[in-house]
């Protein structure tokens, strides 16, 4: 049986070290995570149908912790011009980050999986102690930089601008509001993840954002994930003119 490393203790490091551990095909599986057990970044995360679908043929306990920690819905709204339009048939289940994480991690470590958290790991130092060795270290994977040339990683970065918030304003669905500015149009992604908490994302393009003068930040902002209240971000600060970015969502 395998001994196997996984680099990131994210959802899907921490979801990887419980399967083969359920299964009896690894004798050892080891976790490093170089944040603490309750950091993370952002606020809610969501899941397709689909993907739930393939928590539970894979996971059947998992899909069940995870289903009783969440909200879910099948409508999506669109909403422009003071008018909206609901429509449904796209099932999706959303939970709050730090609890996924918690769920994950109690589970991957009573699957007998070993947790190393706060515990930065190079996954090429790895190698020589175990027969695998997985890299789930993120969007910016310092692994996969490192062997970029091997692994044929080619990064093109977006043009678009997005600010992540959290918010207690009430969206019953997944919604997608669409307001037009003085500066340009700004498109919001808002979604339910726990009891009176939603997830708030804006996006503009480039163009939008430096006419509306957001590339300077002038005001202190919560660290991500953080759901202490702070003064009104740089999203909403007033422009040269004295016009205001903030409309009705």
């Amino acid at each position: 049986m395998l001994d196997a490393a996984v680099v990131g203790g994210g959802p899907g490091g921490l979801f990887l070290a419980r399967l083969p551990m359920l299964r009896g095909t690894a004798r050892r599986v080891t976790v490093h995570e170089r944040n603490a057990p309750d950091a993370t970044f952002g606020f809610g995360v969501v899941f397709s149908d689909r993907t739930m679908s393939a928590f539970e043929r894979a996971d059947p306990d998992t899909h069940r912790r995870i289903v009783e920690a969440s909200v879910a819905w099948t409508d999506m709204e669109l909403r422009y011009g003071g008018r909206s339009l609901r429509y449904g048939g796209y099932g999706f289940t959303a939970i709050a980050r730090k609890t996924l994480l918690a769920i994950l991690q109690e589970q991957a470590a009573e699957a007998g999986a070993e947790l190393h958290l706060e515990d930065p790991a190079d996954a090429l130092e790895l190698t020589s102690a175990h027969d695998v060795v997985v890299a789930a270290d993120g969007v910016n994977s310092a692994t996969r930089n490192a062997l970029a040339d091997r692994f044929g990683t080619l990064a093109r970065p977006g043009a678009g601008k997005y600010v992540w918030f959290g918010t207690r304003a009430p969206f019953e669905v997944v919604t997608f509001p669409f307001v037009r500015t003085a500066f340009g149009a700004f498109a919001a992604h808002a979604y339910p993840y726990g009891e009176g908490l939603h997830t708030f994302i804006v996006e503009t393009d480039e163009t939008t954002w430096r006419a509306a003068g957001l590339e300077t930040s002038t005001e202190r902002s919560a660290a991500p994930g953080s759901a202490t209240p702070t003064p009104r971000s740089s999203w909403s600060r007033s422009s040269p003119n004295s016009s205001r970015v903030t409309r009705s969502w």
